[in-house]
C-alpha cells in the first residue's frame, strides 16, 4: 500500500485493467524513456480492451530532423519508416525507431512535438506566451487522435516533485497544459524515484500534498509492465536509463528483499527498492499543480 510512501495516509490499490475506453491514448509526458513505459501500458490496456483503439506516444521538444516520421500537423508526427527512424540523429526519435521490432499489435507511435522547457526559451517567449503555445500544440495533437481516455505517464516522478527542475520544466509544463485543456486524464508515475531527481522526503511530501487534494487514485504492481518492457529496455537502452533501473530493482527485490538502493542518476538519492516496482495513479484534473 502507499502508506509506506507517506507518513499519515493510506490509499487503495489501483487496477490498470479496469481502464476502459473506445479510443485510448497513452502519452509519455517527459520524453526519452517514457515511451518504453507508454508502450508497456498500452500493451496491457489493449489486452483488457481488445476491441478498442489504443495509441501510445511521446512528448519531445521540437526537432530539426523528423526522418522516419510522417507529419500530421504542426505538433504531431507518427512513425512511418522504422528503419529511417532508427537512424534519426535525435535520441528519442531513434529510440522509437529501435522499438519497431515490438508493438505490431499497436498502431505506430506518435510524437507530440512541443516547445522545450521554459528555461531554454525564456528570452523569446513570456511565460504566458509559452503556455499558450503549449496549449495549442497539445490541443492540435489531441484533436487529431481524438481519444476518449488520455493517460499521461512519467518514469520516476520528477513531474510530481519538480526534481532538479522548476515548476516550468518539460514534464510539469506538459501536465499543466493537459490540465488547462480540461479533458479528464489519468496521470501515472512508474517507479517513483527511479529518475534520480527526488529524495524520499520530496516524494513523501508530494504524495501527501496530492492526497490532501484528493488526486491520488492508488498504487499497483509493475510486474506485468516489467515483463513486457524489460527485454526491450535491456536490448536498446543503457543500464542507467529508468526502465532498466526499474527492471533491475525487481530482480534485486526478488533475490534479496526490500532495502535502499542508490539511483545512479542526477542527485543519486537513496530510494527503497519496493518503491521502484510500483506505479501510482492520479486524477490529472485534481493535481495540485496549476
Amino acid at each position: 500500500m502507499i502508506k509506506s510512501m507517506m507518513n499519515k495516509y493510506e490509499m487503495p490499490c489501483f487496477n490498470v485493467s479496469k481502464i476502459k475506453g473506445d479510443n485510448i491514448f497513452i502519452l509519455g509526458i517527459g520524453g526519452g524513456s517514457d515511451v518504453v513505459g507508454a508502450y508497456g501500458l498500452a500493451s496491457i490496456i489493449k489486452t483488457s480492451n481488445p476491441k478498442s483503439l489504443v495509441n501510445f506516444g511521446l512528448c519531445v521538444s521540437k526537432k530539426t530532423d523528423y526522418t522516419g516520421f510522417k507529419k500530421i500537423n504542426n505538433s504531431l508526427y507518427q512513425r512511418d519508416n522504422p528503419q529511417s527512424a532508427s537512424n534519426n540523429p535525435h535520441t528519442s526519435l531513434k529510440l522509437i525507431g529501435d522499438m519497431a521490432s515490438v508493438g505490431s499489435h499497436l498502431p505506430n507511435p506518435y510524437i507530440l512535438s512541443r516547445l522545450p522547457k521554459y528555461g531554454k526559451i525564456s528570452k523569446k517567449y513570456s511565460l504566458l506566451e509559452f503556455y499558450q503555445e503549449l496549449y495549442n500544440e497539445f490541443l492540435n495533437a489531441l484533436n487529431f487522435i481524438n481519444p476518449d481516455v488520455v493517460i499521461a505517464i512519467d518514469m520516476g516522478g520528477d513531474s510530481l516533485t519538480c526534481g532538479v527542475e522548476d515548476e516550468n520544466s518539460f514534464d510539469i509544463s506538459g501536465l499543466k497544459t493537459l490540465k488547462k485543456i480540461g479533458k479528464p486524464f489519468i496521470y501515472i508515475i512508474f517507479g517513483i524515484g527511479c529518475d534520480g531527481e527526488s529524495t524520499v522526503e520530496m516524494i513523501t511530501n508530494a504524495l501527501e500534498k496530492e492526497y490532501v487534494k484528493n488526486s491520488l487514485l492508488g498504487e499497483f504492481s509493475l510486474s506485468e509492465l516489467i515483463d513486457l518492457t524489460g527485454p526491450i529496455s535491456k536490448s536498446i537502452l543503457n543500464k542507467d536509463r529508468t526502465p532498466n533501473i526499474i527492471a533491475d530493482a525487481q530482480s534485486t527485490l526478488d533475490k534479496s528483499g526490500d532495502g535502499m538502493i542508490t539511483i545512479p542518476r542526477h542527485i543519486e538519492p537513496q530510494i527503497p527498492l519496493s518503491w521502484l516496482v510500483k506505479g501510482i495513479a492520479f486524477n490529472g484534473l485534481k493535481l495540485s499543480t496549476n
